[in-house]
């Protein structure tokens, strides 16, 4: 007997689950609702890369907004840290000029998105982005391409703090911005960004801490200054803490863009009542009676959800990785159903 199988713990690897058995929560409901909330922070496994796919889909859908999506790899933000030296490792220098450097490269991209619109070129300034984005029309990722804009536009400053300046006068984002407004108005159209994967080559150290602030600030800068262009950060928890802990304003003048990943018992219940109707075509509607369709025994009820949840640590991953390993016990034994044993032998593995 085939197991049944609830999808892959990974959301990248997961796409029809997702498409198809998706649980709008009241924290995906939020951020498709209002644009208030642009940092999201969440432990692993709570569903910040399942958010990712699916926010990026649902943008997608609307055929006058843009979606850009940026998920750096380690080795391009642990070649990034290189530029850190170039401010002596200084935390507040490296967050400034991160900030700078990183509110240009969303600019940019955004501009070469919209540079392939048939529209385009009717707009008055596009002109003016035309000519700054020959430059950036080079091979290589946003964070490579970042990297080389801090590196050109320090090397003729020798003093660490007058390099700051030097970026913000190389790379004149008050005119860049005004530019990029008045396309987005001419064309109609608006932009969501969304980044993740900013815990990849991640360390917690002043270098680290500066450059994963600067992103942060740089993508709430880019709605503060202008009203069609959104970007939304997804943050591992522990990272948030420790630059809301070394940035002392942080916290304070950001609090109100953060958006906390949570789940309860009944968010958990519908999201695996969800899959399981993906995964058996049970037709049943009510939560309860799906989980009943496919469990025996004392795990039957609410009660029985309860006790698997007790087992986890609340988090979606957590709940796949016991339920489909005790679908595989089942099956082994011939079972559609999975009882108590099956949850017993799933949490000792």
């Amino acid at each position: 007997m085939a197991a049944i199988s609830l999808g892959d713990v990974r959301a990248e690897h997961d796409r029809s689950m997702l498409r198809e058995a998706f649980f709008e929560s009241a924290d995906y409901k939020t951020l498709i609702e209002s644009d208030i909330k642009s940092i999201v922070v969440g432990r692993r496994g709570v569903g910040k890369s399942a958010l990712f796919i699916r926010l990026g889909e649902y943008y997608e859908a609307n055929e006058r907004t843009d979606v850009i999506r940026i998920a750096p790899d380690e080795h391009e933000v642990l070649a990034l840290r290189a530029i850190t030296q170039l401010f002596d490792g200084q935390f507040g220098l490296i967050r400034a000029a991160t900030r700078l450097g990183f509110r240009f490269a969303l600019l940019m991209e955004i501009a070469l998105g919209l540079s392939t619109k048939f529209k385009f070129n009717q707009a008055a300034q596009a002109p003016v982005l035309l000519k700054r984005l020959q430059a950036w029309r080079t091979p290589g990722t946003v964070i490579d391409k970042l990297r080389h804009i801090l590196i050109k536009a320090t090397a003729n400053e020798s003093n660490v703090e007058a390099r700051v300046g030097a970026i913000a006068d190389d790379l004149k984002l008050n005119e860049l911005e005004s530019c990029l407004n008045d396309v987005l108005e001419s064309m109609k159209r608006k932009v969501v960004v969304l980044i993740d994967k900013l815990d990849e080559g991640y360390k917690p150290d002043e270098a680290g801490i500066g450059i994963v602030d600067g992103f942060i600030q740089a993508s709430v800068d880019l709605h503060d200054h202008s009203p069609y262009c959104r970007a939304i950060v997804f943050l591992r928890d522990n990272i948030y803490r420790a630059v809301a802990q070394k940035d002392q304003d942080f916290s304070r003048n950001l609090e109100q863009a953060v958006l906390r990943i949570h789940w309860d018992e009944r968010s958990l219940q519908n999201v695996m009542a969800n899959r399981i109707k993906k995964a058996t075509g049970i037709k049943v509607e009510k939560t309860i009676k799906v989980w009943d369709s496919v469990t025996q025994g004392t795990l039957q009820g609410e009660s029985g959800f309860h006790t698997c949840l007790r087992l986890t640590l609340y988090r979606p991953r957590d709940l796949l990785l016991l339920l489909n390993d005790a679908f595989r016990n089942a099956a082994a034994s011939d079972r559609y159903a999975i009882e108590q044993a099956d949850i017993n032998a799933s949490a000792n593995v």
